[in-house]
């Protein structure tokens, strides 16, 4: 492979790693109209949010009952799998609330919704989350098709600029 060659194929590389390597962008959701249920409660996420990592914070709402009890929030992914992000309580007779920052990070995953849940049957909670909710992840971007496009242009390049040096008829 000629120098020429190769400063091609490494600046193609360079290029596709510094679109990939993009920093975390802010991706938040928005509860189109309020949620007054009891636990458990899915809340579903649509669109799907494509390489999700983190819970940052939710705006809104809160997490009450008649008695002092326990409940968790949950990641659910597009895979059916599920990941725990967050214990909290309520007060005897008095309500938690979920507007706060959370430092809730998980595997990057397409993130489709998230589960309240009372961590005791015995002992009934509800989620309220009034419409305008706002609730903010952190993702990390998938890189654009032009990346891809461009490194299986170098790639493809390189046997044919092989092939092309081989065939050319020497000077002489």
């Amino acid at each position: 492979m000629s120098d020429g060659h190769k400063v091609l194929f490494l600046s193609c590389l360079l290029l596709a790693a510094q679109q990939h390597a993009a920093a975390a962008e802010t991706v938040t959701y928005t509860t189109p109209s309020t949620i007054n249920s009891a636990l458990p409660y899915d809340l579903s996420i649509t669109p799907s949010i494509t390489g999700a990592d983190e819970l940052v914070s939710i705006s809104n709402g809160s997490v009450g009952g008649n008695e002092f009890a326990g409940y968790t929030i949950t990641a659910l992914f597009s895979d059916d799998t599920s990941q725990l992000l967050y214990t909290g309580e309520t007060n005897s007779g008095a309500t938690d609330t979920l507007a706060r920052t959370y430092d809730a990070t998980f595997p990057e995953d397409t993130l489709t919704g998230l589960k309240f849940s009372a961590t005791s049957v015995e002992l009934p909670l509800s989620v309220s989350i009034p419409e305008g909710t706002v609730f903010t992840f952190d993702a990390v971007p998938m890189p654009e098709p032009s990346t891809f496009a461009i490194l299986g242009t170098a790639l493809a390049a390189i046997p044919l600029l092989r092939l092309r040096r081989r065939t050319k008829p020497a000077r002489g």
